[in-house]
């Protein structure tokens, strides 16, 4: 009878004990799930802001390379006044002068707030797939390289060309000036030293705008594929 009751006792504490680590394990289990689910969560919320942010870097790239367009023409203009091309209209000679000077020193930083943040809080490591995560730390970075590389071949033709020529605004002459004064700024440039700094302008558009453009591309893409993996 004891042996009996020792048994049922045995039998009774080893059915609590596997309770107990059951119990355990549930709420282990249940545990991960959370916090699984609260990452899936915040890494949604995340791409969802990157891809707003990238969002708003595709429309200054599209604007940044518009006026860099615009920026080639206006120098190539200005260049054949220097080689003796008669200039028909002063006020456009002047325009020209003021768009062959834009985004002539440092380029505005695109945006990179939200992947920063990512990226010092380890929170990058959020996104699951591999591959979306090494493809926008490499966006990003090749953003950082291309704006260090514009800043470095900056020439002397914009800070020369807001000596000479006043401006309404960054990319416009100032309004209101008379024939003569307009006669008076044109005779300034072309006895300047612009001319001799056209050449390396130009060079540095035609140097820049490939890298400027295939960062648009990129960006592009990126942001395709976290549209993809968002409605995934």
């Amino acid at each position: 009878e004891l042996r009996k009751k020792s048994g049922q006792y045995f039998l009774y504490a080893f059915g609590e004990i596997v309770l107990i680590v059951l119990g355990i394990l549930i709420a282990l289990q249940v545990s991960e799930w959370n916090q699984e689910r609260k990452e899936r969560v915040e890494e949604r919320l995340l791409l969802t802001r990157l891809s707003g942010e990238l969002e708003i870097n595709e429309e200054q790239l599209s604007t940044f390379l518009r006026g860099m367009d615009g920026k080639e023409k206006g120098l190539e203009r200005v260049y054949s006044a220097f080689k003796g091309e008669p200039i028909k209209d002063d006020s456009q000679f002047l325009q020209d002068v003021v768009l062959g000077s834009l985004w002539g020193w440092t380029v505005q930083p695109l945006q990179r707030m939200v992947f920063d943040e990512m990226n010092n809080t380890g929170n990058l490591a959020l996104i699951r797939d591999p591959e979306l995560r090494d493809q926008i730390a490499r966006v990003y970075n090749n953003t950082e390289r291309w704006e260090g590389t514009a800043e470095v071949r900056t020439g002397e033709y914009a800070r020369l060309s807001y000596e000479l020529v006043p401006r309404q605004s960054e990319s416009r002459v100032k309004e209101g000036l008379s024939v003569q004064e307009q006669e008076e700024l044109v005779a300034a440039v072309l006895g300047s030293d612009l001319k001799r700094m056209i050449i390396y302008e130009q060079n540095r558009v035609s140097y820049l705008k490939p890298f400027w453009r295939q960062l648009e591309a990129d960006v592009k893409e990126l942001n395709a594929e976290i549209e993809t993996y968002l409605t995934n």
